[in-house]
């Protein structure tokens, strides 16, 4: 009886399963044998690879009904997922019902290539230069890929399985960042499927000359300068080259092998803070006294606007506001809010910031609403710390959520799944770095997406392809995104909103 029993639940088992069977070709329709096919999703182990027959074919069994994705990969071939509109893009997963037997051909275009000579300053072929790559997106230029390559005797390099696109291409230093594969002097090459693109001439990176480079805190006590925090920023960078130091018995610290350049050297010391720009010839070693001094006091009040408990537990921060400051990016200083509702905020250093509150995700019961010093905004506008301690700044938290959701689709009313939904502000002086008013979201399978605690306004929505989140933070990428639809957000309302791409 147990074994009739097992033998029908597996006979149920099998009418269940899904299968997907398909070919392999390339971007000319040639069956592609050997190439890697990954099918993902669905209970453990939730991975199927298998890998193409001699005529591109592949077969995969015993798949549960869920939703999958499916990577595609060969040697000298791009990785794509099934669905992908371009290198970059998530692909498209498919949603397999039980029993469904489902025939998926698949199209792996050929990787395209890039070779040429690297030279020198007087022709010869250069030997042992690094390769820089950078790729268009759809927020501009963003490296793709760092080739460390050793060229031959006659300088020759090649760079192959590159996905169709606009490439930039650049020797770079060793030792400085990848900055020469966006600039003039880069060259500029596009390919489609298949190309080998010959005969490219680069002009090697010239050696940068480097010296080291010194810095002695002046001011504060050998206490408060014990555990010093370092770097090296140059000018409109958000994070700093260099930031370990060695330490010195006398407490100061040097920078060995600084590439010659301008930056902004840094230190803080628990409340004290100091910076000065420096200029390094990369021939004479530098030493430059940096006078340290305390950073300035916020003091403020945090009242709750709603009918829940207030939380237990909760946090101001000031984050950087642009590239101009002492601080940049996320490091700032926090406070954590007392029982009556104030905080302090300690050490502050001059520069333009933006508050926030820690635990104030989309999710959590409270969350920001406003934040004003002298009536005047400082949650959307940056705030202003200088000479003087800063007192009376007014933070409102509320309980009430404010969230947007909807479809995306096609003009064919079909879905158009796994691809991004940014919303941002329609007006163009909101779009500061950091900004809590853009956010983003990927629609699912059904094409559905949903946004939480965006502040009420007025949004412009983009839909992409790809997406770089980290460049979003920015005020020009934002400028470079096109618009589709506009929505107005209500604080406390859920609003839908459909939204069709062509």
């Amino acid at each position: 009886m147990i074994l009739l029993c097992t033998l029908i639940a597996f006979a149920l088992a099998a009418q269940q399963a899904a299968s997907i069977t398909g070919r392999v070709v390339d971007d000319r329709g040639t069956p592609l044998a050997g190439a890697s096919v990954v099918v993902a999703g669905g209970p453990a182990p939730a991975v199927h690879p298998v890998l193409t027959t001699d005529d591109g074919s592949f077969s995969i069994a015993g798949l549960e009904p869920a939703v999958y994705t499916i990577t595609v990969a060969k040697a000298g071939f791009p990785v794509i997922e099934h669905g992908q509109t371009s290198q970059g893009s998530r692909g498209v997963p498919i949603r397999l019902t039980a029993g469904q037997k489902l025939d998926l051909p698949l199209r792996l275009p050929r990787g395209a290539a890039i070779s040429g000579r690297m030279i020198d300053d007087s022709g010869n072929p250069a030997v042992g230069q690094r390769l820089a790559v950078a790729r268009t997106g759809q927020t501009g230029w963003r490296v793709l890929t760092l080739v460390h390559m050793t060229t031959t005797a006659a300088g020759d390099f090649r760079i192959w399985g590159l996905p169709a696109g606009t490439y930039r291409v650049a020797a770079v230093s060793r030792n400085v960042l990848n900055d020469a594969v966006l600039s003039a002097e880069s060259t500029s090459v596009t390919l489609s499927p298949g190309d080998e693109r010959e005969g490219v001439v680069l002009r090697a990176a010239a050696p940068v000359k480097s010296s080291s480079v010194t810095l002695v805190p002046v001011g504060g006590t050998p206490e408060q300068l014990r555990y010093p925090r370092t770097e090296l920023r140059r000018p409109g960078e958000e994070r700093a080259p260099i930031s370990f130091g060695r330490r010195n018995p006398d407490g100061s610290i040097t920078f060995d092998n600084v590439a010659a350049g301008s930056y902004r050297a840094m230190i803080s010391a628990g409340p004290l803070w100091g910076f000065s720009d420096i200029t390094v010839d990369g021939e004479h070693a530098a030493t430059i006294s940096i006078p340290m001094a305390p950073g300035r006091r916020v003091q403020g009040r945090v009242t709750f606007d709603g009918t829940a408990p207030p939380p237990a537990r909760v946090s101001v921060h000031l984050i950087a506001a642009d590239l101009n400051g002492i601080v940049t990016g996320e490091i700032g200083t926090m406070s954590q809010v007392t029982r009556d509702g104030t905080f302090t905020l300690t050490g502050v250093p001059p520069g333009h910031f933006v508050l926030r509150i820690v635990g104030g995700a989309p999710d959590a019961t409270w969350s920001l609403a406003a934040a004003t010093h002298d009536d005047r905004d400082i949650v959307d506008a940056p705030l202003a710390i200088g000479e003087a301690d800063l007192t009376g700044v007014l933070v409102t938290l509320t309980d009430r959520k404010t969230s947007v959701r909807g479809t995306v689709r096609f003009a064919s009313g079909a879905p158009a799944n796994e691809r991004f939904v940014v919303f941002y502000p329609a007006d163009a002086s909101q779009r500061t770095r950091n900004s809590r008013r853009v956010d983003a979201a990927v629609t699912n399978i059904d094409g559905e997406y949903e946004l939480k605690g965006l502040p009420a306004g007025r949004y412009a929505i983009a839909v992409l392809d790809e997406m770089d989140r980290e460049a979003l933070r920015t005020p020009d990428a934002l400028a470079k995104l096109t618009p589709i639809a506009f929505a107005t957000l209500t604080l406390g309302e859920t609003t839908t909103h459909t939204i069709v791409v062509r």
